[in-house]
C-alpha cells in the first residue's frame, strides 16, 4: 500500500501535492519522517501580581541557580516552591510599560535588568535579597546583553538609535571615556529593536542589522552593518542559540549564522501563514509576539496573539525545528515564554511541596520537574500568572496529509486507512474533492479498529487525510497513513 507521510508543515504552499502537511497542530517535528507529542501545560507555586513581563534563569559562578520574574510594578524569585517579590526597597514601584517586557543579562554573579523605564536594576546571585540601582550612573534603556567583557544597554532614553557600554570588566562603571565606557549612536536603520551578545555583538534596528566587534582602544567596537534592508520589526522575536540568532521581519523568519550569513527560514512555509493565514497575527499586538529557544529539543518557539485574540493574549505558538528546519504550531494561551533552570530535583518525597495531591496530577515521572538541580526546560507563565511547565500529559493532536490524486488520471475508491502511529486512541477524516475549484468535503472522523485500520467508503478524485491523536494518550512518532484503495474510473 501506498504510504502518505505528513512531511514538513507548508502551510503557505498549494494544498495540492503539496510536498508536506496541510497542518501540524499541537505536535513537534521530531524527525525527518515523524511528528512528536507535545505535553501540556502545568502550573506549579503562586501566581504574580499581573501578568509576567520578564524572566530569565541564571546560575552563579558556585553554582547557585537564580529564577526571576518581573511583571508591570513587581520584581520576584523562585525560592523553587514559591514567587517571593524581591522589588527594590527605594524608588517605588516599577513602572514597565504595558508594550515592554524587562531585558536580562548576566555579568559575572550579577544579574541585570532594564525595562526602558526604570533605572537599570543588579542583583548579586548569593548575596543580594532585593533589587538595587546598578552603581555608576548607568543610562536608562531597554535593553542589556553582554558582550564580552561589557555590558550593553540599548535604546537609551531620548536616543532611540544609541548603545552604551560599561567599562571594560566593570559592570558599575559607565563614565563615558573611562575604562573604554563609550557610546555609538548608529546613524541608519531607525530606532534600536534589540541586540544579541556572546563574543561579538549583533545590534537590531528597524531596517538594518550590525556587527559589533571588539577593537580596543579608542574605538573599542567597530559596526558593520550586515544587512541594509532587514531589520527586526518585533523586538521580542529575537532569540539565539550557540551562534544561531532567530528573528522577525515584516517579510517573514530569519536566522544569523555565525554573526555573518542571513537566510530565511520562513519563505514558502509559515512567513504567509503568519501575517495572513487562519490564524495570522493581530497586528494591534506585535508587542506581545515573543520568541525563544527550546534548550531541550533545540528549537525556535514563537508565542503570538492571533486574529482571533481580541485582548492581546498570545494563543498560537510556532515551532522551529533548527536541525530539520520543519515547523510545526500548537494552540495554547500563555503569558511569556522562558528558560527555567529547575533548582530542585523533585521525586516522590518532596514533590508533594509543589504538587499538593499526586494522585491527581498530570505531572510524568520522566518530566524534568523530577530531574536534578538546574536542568533547563522550557517553561511559561499563563493567564493564570503561574510558572508553568510542559510537564502534562500529551495533548490532542492533528496532522492532514496533502491532497493526492491516488489514481493518477482518475477516481480513487478508498476503503482503509491505516494510521502509523506507535500508540495514542487515533481516528482519522478523509477529506475528498473531484474538482480543483471545489471545495473540499469532510467524510466524518472514524476511529481505529481493533484490526488497526479505519474503514471508509469513500470514492473521489481527490483525497487528503486528517490524522487526530486524542489528549492524554502516550506515543512518540506519528508517520502518516497507508491507504487501501482502487481505481474507480475517470470520471
Amino acid at each position: 500500500m501506498t504510504i502518505l507521510r505528513p512531511g514538513p508543515w507548508l502551510p503557505d504552499l498549494p494544498e495540492f501535492e503539496n510536498p508536506g502537511a496541510l497542518e501540524a497542530l499541537n505536535c513537534f517535528p521530531l524527525t525527518a519522517q515523524s511528528y512528536g507529542a507535545i505535553r501540556a501545560l502545568i502550573a506549579q507555586g503562586n501566581a504574580l501580581t499581573a501578568r509576567c513581563q520578564g524572566a530569565g534563569s541564571f546560575r552563579g559562578i558556585d553554582g547557585t541557580v537564580f529564577n526571576t520574574a518581573f511583571d508591570a510594578t513587581k520584581a520576584y524569585q523562585w525560592d523553587g516552591t514559591a514567587w517571593n517579590d524581591v522589588s527594590r526597597l527605594v524608588g517605588g514601584a516599577y513602572a514597565v510599560a504595558d508594550a515592554d517586557m524587562v531585558s536580562l543579562t548576566q555579568f559575572g554573579n550579577f544579574v541585570i535588568a532594564v525595562n526602558g523605564t526604570d533605572a537599570p536594576q543588579k542583583w548579586e546571585i548569593g548575596a543580594s535579597s532585593n533589587y538595587a540601582v546598578l552603581g555608576g550612573s548607568p543610562p536608562v534603556g531597554r535593553f542589556v546583553c553582554t558582550i564580552r567583557d561589557f555590558v550593553q544597554i540599548g535604546r537609551i532614553g531620548g536616543a532611540k538609535n544609541q548603545v552604551r557600554w560599561c567599562a571594560i570588566n566593570n559592570v558599575e562603571g559607565w563614565t563615558i571615556g573611562t575604562s573604554q565606557s563609550d557610546l555609538q549612536d548608529i546613524p541608519e536603520g531607525g530606532q534600536v529593536m534589540g541586540q544579541v551578545g556572546g563574543e561579538y555583538g549583533t545590534v537590531f534596528m528597524e531596517r538594518s542589522i550590525y556587527r559589533q566587534t571588539y577593537v580596543g582602544s579608542p574605538a573599542v567596537f567597530q559596526f558593520d552593518r550586515m544587512s541594509e534592508y532587514l531589520g527586526c520589526c518585533c523586538e521580542n522575536s529575537i532569540a539565539t542559540y550557540e551562534q544561531m540568532t532567530f528573528f522577525l521581519d515584516f517579510d517573514g523568519f530569519y536566522m544569523i549564522q555565525g554573526g555573518q550569513g542571513i537566510r530565511s527560514i520562513g519563505t514558502q512555509k509559515v512567513n504567509d501563514y503568519f501575517w495572513s493565514g487562519a490564524r495570522a497575527v493581530n497586528p494591534s499586538y506585535l508587542h506581545r509576539v515573543q520568541g525563544i529557544v527550546d534548550p531541550d529539543a533545540i528549537s525556535y518557539s514563537v508565542i503570538y496573539p492571533s486574529v482571533e485574540s481580541t485582548d492581546g493574549t498570545p494563543d498560537t505558538m510556532l515551532i522551529y525545528h533548527i536541525a530539520l528546519d520543519r515547523w510545526s504550531r500548537v494552540e495554547i494561551d500563555v503569558d511569556y515564554l522562558f528558560r527555567f533552570l529547575s533548582s530542585v530535583g523533585y521525586h516522590t518525597d518532596n514533590i508533594d511541596t509543589v504538587i499538593t495531591n499526586t494522585d491527581a496530577t498530570a505531572y510524568l515521572t520522566d518530566s524534568n520537574p523530577f530531574f536534578g538541580s538546574g536542568n533547563a526546560q522550557l517553561a511559561a507563565f499563563g493567564t493564570d500568572k503561574k510558572l508553568a511547565t510542559f510537564s502534562g500529559s500529551n495533548m490532542a493532536a492533528r496532522i492532514d496529509t496533502a491532497e493526492v490524486q491516488l489514481n493518477e488520471g482518475g477516481r480513487a475508491f478508498v476503503s482503509e486507512v491505516w494510521p502509523i502511529c506507535d500508540g495514542g486512541t487515533l481516528s482519522v477524516d478523509l477529506g475528498t474533492r473531484d474538482l480543483p475549484t471545489a471545495g473540499v468535503t469532510w467524510n466524518g472522523s472514524v476511529a481505529i479498529n481493533s484490526t488497526g485500520f479505519c474503514p471508509f467508503r469513500s470514492n473521489a478524485r481527490y483525497h487528503r487525510a486528517r490524522i487526530e491523536v486524542a489528549a492524554g494518550g502516550t506515543w512518540t512518532h506519528n508517520q502518516g497513513i497507508r491507504p487501501k484503495f482502487m481505481a474507480a474510473g475517470r470520471f
